[in-house]
């Protein structure tokens, strides 16, 4: 699914990262922090001095970063610091201000006054024209139709056939995220679904092992790669590996004499949860080694363990002999 032409202009303003208004921000979030103070005060009969109290949070910038805010009572646009200078518990006791932080807009002070209810320039009661904010949303956030449709959607399983919301909107994040728009590029890395199904690069083996496409003869030929190499361990045990790579890898573990040893306890909790059967043979073939090491164990593991591997009452009688030296 390639650009339209709207995606493309949004592309082309987030690489450079200058929206087309440099005043476009300040006239826009001010009045978004005007609405939010105003919501805050019907319900608390007070401003706030804090713009996070009130609840308000600004749109993310394109290039992924954003001003530090010196004071509570300031929040940091992408191009301007937005302060409450008065707050209070009169309806119209709130002024704001927007200044310029970055070089093009450092010249460019902004005001909201409560007492009239719009943005003016210092020294000048002048009201400024307010800014297309419609416009200005969607050249600071390049993401707002991915984020539209994954907040229906959720788009966190897949694979998705051609039609379905979540392939239009990965395929944007992945896009975006290629074309270096900032913003973008961090969304795709938090997203582990959208880097398995729209890679930028080409997969790692544990990304072929480990994640949503890879057909199953290829996930075990990639688990006996890695086993030879002695990374299938560390594949399996990171984080978000998928059942369908543990399946593929649980076996091998369990036969190359991953137990007794630290990782035990996890793989056969992780191997009774999905049937792996080989589990009770590597019981059965290394008993007095795994009686040596399960004995040693806290309480707690040495139950946990025993749960895992679902022994029936003779077997754990069995261990319980090894323990104390005598062969069943």
């Amino acid at each position: 699914m390639g650009f339209t032409a709207g995606v493309l202009s949004l592309v082309l303003v987030a690489a450079t990262g200058v929206p087309s208004d440099p005043s476009a921000e300040a006239l826009c979030v001010l009045s978004g922090l005007y609405t939010t103070q105003r919501s805050y005060h019907s319900e608390k009969d007070r401003y706030t001095f804090q713009p996070a109290t009130a609840g308000y949070i600004p749109l993310p910038c394109i290039d992924g970063s954003r001003p530090p805010a010196p004071e509570s009572n300031a929040i940091g646009g992408c191009r301007y610091l937005f302060t409450v200078l008065e707050a209070g518990t009169d309806v119209n006791a709130l002024r704001l201000e927007a200044r310029g932080v970055k070089p093009d807009t450092k010249d460019r002070v902004f005001l909201l006054d409560a007492r009239n209810g719009f943005v003016t320039r210092p020294g000048s009661n002048d009201r400024v024209d307010p800014a297309d904010c419609e416009t200005w949303s969607r050249e600071m956030d390049p993401l707002q139709r991915y984020h539209a449709l994954v907040g229906r959607h959720d788009c966190m399983e897949g694979p998705y056939a051609p039609e379905h919301p979540c392939t239009e909107a990965l395929t944007e994040l992945a896009n975006l995220a290629r074309a270096g728009v900032g913003v973008a590029r961090m969304e795709y890395e938090a997203h582990p679904t959208a880097r398995e199904l729209f890679p930028l690069a080409p997969p790692t083996p544990r990304e072929r092992l480990c994640g949503l496409a890879a057909p199953p003869g290829e996930r075990v030929e990639v688990a006996a790669t890695l086993a030879r190499q002695g990374r299938l361990l560390d594949a399996v045990l990171a984080p978000g590996c998928r059942d369908e790579g543990l399946r593929a890898s649980l076996p091998l573990l369990l036969r190359d004499g991953a137990c007794p040893g630290n990782p035990c306890l996890e793989l056969m909790t992780q191997a009774r949860r999905l049937g792996v059967t080989e589990r009770l043979a590597v019981l059965e073939a290394r008993a007095a080694p795994l009686a040596q090491w399960l004995w040693k164990q806290s309480d707690a593991a040495q139950r946990a363990f025993l749960q895992a591997a679902e022994l029936p009452g003779p077997k754990q009688d069995a261990l319980l002999r090894l323990r104390q030296g005598q062969w069943p």
